[in-house]
């Protein structure tokens, strides 16, 4: 699955896979960005190795 990103002024993409309710994304960084689905269908995700959270909702 392809995810993109857009923050600030810059793009960013990746490509995704999912085992259960866990997806990760490889975007071209040393770590992934690990996202979990979550009941209600947002993805709370993990970016810098932990360091950054992020929430995505449709």
């Amino acid at each position: 699955m392809g995810f993109a990103w857009v923050v600030g002024s810059q793009s960013y993409s990746g490509t995704g896979t999912r085992e259960g309710r866990v997806v990760t994304v490889h975007w071209g960084d040393s770590t992934p960005v690990v996202y979990v689905i979550m009941p209600d269908g947002t993805l709370h995700g993990t970016w810098a190795n932990g360091r950054a959270l992020e929430r995505l909702s449709r």
